[in-house]
């Protein structure tokens, strides 16, 4: 030991004390630096965590409006297709009442001229009269069917429209 200490004395302790101590501080650093990186590890992890989870509850999230929008359309569209078949029936109701109109409106025209026989013989306005308002029943009933055709089809179309809007539209 004396010998060591004889050895030391000098520069060669001064240099021997400060390379330890260059050493220690060295592996000081190292420890600190590995911590630290540990830390900043453990952030980074929790970050892509993070991202992860919010990437997932967004795409969650995009699903579940994608398929309430998809059965917003679908039923509005079932909507639309039952609309349409009470319009078409509706249509098809009323077609056959004027129908119905028109053949007793012809039907009371040619009991009037067989009851009054002079009408139809020696009146011809008469009979024309009777003829003219028979026809024009007629086709003011079949303008009447083809306006509400065309008011029902605009209706339901407006209607499938404004649900079909109210869908997409986010909430």
């Amino acid at each position: 030991m004396t010998w060591l200490l004889g050895r030391l004395a000098g520069w060669r302790g001064y240099a021997a004390v400060a390379a330890l101590s260059v050493a220690l501080t060295w592996i000081v650093l190292g420890w600190r630096h590995d911590a630290s990186m540990a830390r900043i590890q453990a952030e980074h992890a929790w970050v892509l965590e993070s991202i992860a989870t919010a990437s997932s509850d967004a795409m969650k999230s995009t699903l579940d409006e994608e398929r309430r929008r998809y059965a917003a359309l679908e039923n509005a569209r079932d909507n639309a297709e039952k609309m349409s078949a009470t319009s078409a029936a509706d249509a098809a109701s009323a077609r056959a009442a004027a129908d119905r109109l028109r053949n007793r409106v012809n039907a009371l025209a040619a009991d009037a001229r067989a009851r009054y026989p002079a009408l139809a013989e020696g009146g011809p306005t008469a009979a024309q009269a009777v003829d003219l308002l028979a026809y024009m029943l007629g086709r003011l009933s079949q303008a009447a069917g083809e306006l509400a055709e065309y008011g029902d089809a605009a209706r339901g179309a407006g209607l499938t429209c404004e649900a079909s809007y109210d869908a997409l539209t986010p909430r």
